[in-house]
This record gives C-alpha cells, structure tokens and sequence, in this order.
C-alpha cells in the first residue's frame, strides 16, 4: 500500500542519514583520539577518515561527504540561485538568498537521493557504481521545465524532481 511505501521510504532515508552521520562522528573519534589535551590540540577534523595504505580507492561514505562539503559550482543553474519572497529582497544578503534558493534545495535532494542509493548498495541492494557515478555527475543538471511538468502530472513536487533527476540520469531512474 503507499502508507507501507511511504514507511519503507522514510526508513531509508532516516537509515542514509544516520550512515552520514555516524561517518562523521567516527572522524571526529578518530581526531579526538589523537588529541590528548583539546586546549592544545589545533589539528583540523579530516574530512574523511584515513585510508588504509593498500585501500586505492575512496569508500561511498568519503565519496558522499566529498560531494556534501563540495561547492557549489560556478554557473550552474543560472536564474535559479535567489529565494524569491518580498521580505528577501529588502532584507536578505545574497547568501542568504541562495541558501533557500530553488537551486540549493533541490540539489540537495539529490545529494540526499545520491546518500541513500550509497547506503542501500553497502546495504547489499543492487545498485551499480555506475548507477551511483551518474547520479553524482548530474547534481547539478536540473531541468526546472520537465520537473514542473512531471509535477502538474504527479501533483506531486517531489516525484517531479524525481521524474527529472531520472532524465538527467536515466541508469540510475530505476533506484531514484
């Protein structure tokens, strides 16, 4: 039924994020086992965890906090980049603006998308890399026309934007 859907879908999501989580807080174990004393101690959090010296090549969790602390690329999504409201044009910074901008929102449904397709693959799902590599090549190609359109269709704002990452990665359609 869409009740045991929508219940299978936030469980996953609620899994993805404590993945995300718990990798960060097992960097900031790892810092602060080195550190002894925190008032003396002025090395920086890694932003991933140290590799094994024979690991070639970076895990999901690495990849995914790589892709979340990346920035926002230069260009991209033009004329999508300010929050439109009366009170933001009088009263909000530029950055603040772009913080709840449509561009900032659903890119980061996609990375959000991208995290839980990560953690479902660790999970033993299939998932291919590839599947995954596509969804982070195309963050950032958001057709706000198609989603628009798939969203009159859906009524729904979300299975728009769903129907839409899947166009812009059609491999990846399938565990969007």
């Amino acid at each position: 039924s869409m009740r045991q859907r929508a219940t299978v879908a936030l469980s996953t999501t609620l899994l993805a994020l404590c993945v995300f989580i718990s990798s960060l807080t097992s960097a900031v174990d790892y810092h602060q086992s080195r550190c002894t004393n925190a008032a003396d101690c002025t090395e920086e959090v890694p932003a991933t965890l140290p590799r094994h010296p024979h690991q070639e090549t970076m895990s999901n969790a690495d990849k995914f906090i790589e892709l979340a602390n990346g920035e926002f690329p230069d260009g991209a999504l033009p004329g999508q980049q300010e929050y439109e409201h009366p009170l933001v044009k009088r009263y909000a910074t530029k950055e603040m603006s772009f913080v709840w901008s449509p561009a900032m929102k659903f890119t980061t449904w996609r990375k959000l998308w991208t995290a839980l397709a990560t953690a479902e693959q660790e999970l033993g799902i299939e998932i291919s890399d590839e599947q995954l590599e596509e969804m982070r090549s195309k963050l950032y190609d958001v057709d706000f026309e198609y989603a628009a359109e798939k969203e009159k269709e859906f009524r729904h704002d979300v299975m728009g934007h769903v129907h839409a990452y899947g166009k812009a990665a059609p491999s990846a359609m399938p565990i969007i």
